[in-house]
């Protein structure tokens, strides 16, 4: 169905009809509801146009649906930051993801500044959200568990809910060729779900602010968020969101329509380096944004600085939207190439399912010794970075990162890459379209261009926002 639709095509049709019809002005119930199904809506149709798969493939729920709610009653009032009684000048919501580094489960966006606050004597409270449904630090007296179902707050979610009446999408008729009733994220039962939501959970945050008067919070990942940041900036809490991820021109959570109030966005970013600003379009202005770098980038770059690189290493770096398509094209340059090692590196919500998901390459990695499946659970990320010659993937963040490692990037012409268009036309990384020019490229292997990795990371220093 895709009739040459692109990414870049796509994000530039929701730009327009946002500003013909002023969408973020409007309001449902108090509350501006285009903000919280934006990005929803762009994977939706990214779907439905066929230039993405599913982005993130969930672990099957085999616990019973009443003993998860059970779990999460009672972490939400024993574990939460309602129980508790300290004076805090910060609080932090880092990412649900952790990693296991020297037998401690951190946050590598944001460990650095929980060791610095430590250091420097900052009372602090770390607010963490469940990953694949479960919770992977142990709460404390400094982190509380982010669950808006419970006991304090319970009988918001049983308060009627209004009847919405929704009338801001009558005079769009199609989004990208596809009819606005074919469209479920614009569907009244939907927006209706995500307001009354969004206003439970901003009762249970406003509860939260109000409890502790923290003077800034930060966050990693701000745009999934829309209830924190809505209570936090109301309360006039100095709202700083930490990068955890590209930041292209067409990153649906970050870019947005030139000269167009945006709410819910945090008041200032903490970004790796400026590169990220200059090919965005974030609705802030560069005064309220500091470049901070990567610190966990430096140092694991750092430590695996003295292993020798493999000429004839190939590290495939997967995503779950482009999964499919690149399994394709590295299975069948690995089938073409038998003497180069050709690595396939899963992202952290693939390794569950990987097997079901890319039968050919389970196939093909069991019989043919040149293809090698790799998880970040036995293989640390920059390991693999310091043993391979070449990088290839679409529009991962993990492949910027590779640059810092003196790999040579290849970008892979999927949807997606549209991201990085700014590189190729700097020609400071290539693009190929199949396995076979892959092969040219990498067989014809031009003099590395050196890149200025500050540019893309600064030098770390602490944060001065």
């Amino acid at each position: 169905m895709n009739n040459n639709w692109t990414i870049k095509k796509l994000f530039e049709e929701i730009c327009r009809i946002e500003v013909e019809h002023k969408l973020f002005e409007k309001e449902i119930d108090g509350v501006y509801f285009w903000k919280l199904i934006r990005f929803s809506l762009f994977m939706e149709l990214s779907q439905k146009l066929e230039l993405y798969g599913e982005a993130h493939p969930l672990p099957e729920q085999t616990e019973n649906r009443y003993i998860r709610v059970l779990k999460r009653l009672i972490n939400g009032t024993f574990n939460s930051p309602m129980i508790g009684d300290q004076d805090i000048e910060i609080m932090l919501y880092p990412h649900e993801r952790k990693v296991n580094i020297d037998s401690n489960l951190i946050d590598i966006y944001s460990y650095h500044l929980e060791d610095k606050w430590r250091q420097n004597g900052i009372k602090f409270l770390v607010i963490d959200r469940p990953y694949n449904g479960k919770f992977m630090r142990k709460s404390s007296k400094i982190v509380r568990y982010d669950e808006p179902l419970n006991f304090f707050s319970l009988w918001s979610y049983f308060k009627p809910k209004k009847d919405i009446y929704i009338d801001h999408l009558n005079e769009i008729e199609t989004i990208a060729n596809i009819p606005i009733d074919k469209i479920k994220t614009l569907s009244k039962e939907h927006i209706s779900r995500v307001v009354n939501n969004f206003k439970h959970e901003y009762y249970y945050y406003n509860k939260i602010f109000s409890k502790y008067s923290p003077k800034k919070l930060y966050i990693v990942n701000a745009y999934g968020k829309n209830s924190l940041i809505a209570a936090a900036n109301d309360l006039e809490i100095e709202t700083i969101e930490i990068q955890h991820g590209t930041i292209t021109s067409f990153h649906i959570g970050y870019s947005y329509p030139p000269k167009v109030t945006i709410p819910y966005f945090p008041k200032r970013l903490s970004l790796w380096g400026k590169f990220w600003y200059d090919i965005s379009q974030l609705p802030i202005d560069e005064k309220n944004i500091s470049y901070n770098g990567f610190p966990f980038l430096n140092k694991e770059v750092e430590k695996y600085s003295d292993i020798e690189r493999d000429a004839l290493r190939v590290l495939f770096i997967s995503q779950g939207t482009i999964g499919k398509s690149l399994v394709n094209i590295a299975l069948e340059f690995a089938s073409k190439n038998k003497e180069f090692k050709v690595v396939y590196r899963l992202h952290p919500s693939e390794v569950e399912k990987w097997r079901s998901l890319y039968p050919k390459l389970y196939s093909f990695s069991m019989n043919n010794s040149n293809m090698v499946v790799e998880t970040g659970i036995v293989t640390p990320l920059y390991k693999s970075f310091a043993e391979s010659k070449f990088v290839v993937g679409v529009y991962s963040t993990a492949l910027i990162e590779s640059l810092v490692a003196n790999c040579e990037l290849i970008l892979v012409d999927l949807p997606g890459v549209e991201y990085f268009q700014d590189l190729i036309d700097k020609e400071l990384v290539k693009k190929v379209k199949n396995a076979e020019q892959l092969g040219n490229i990498i067989r014809k292997d031009d003099e590395h261009m050196m890149i200025d990795s500050h540019y893309f990371f600064s030098k770390c220093r602490e944060i001065n926002l």
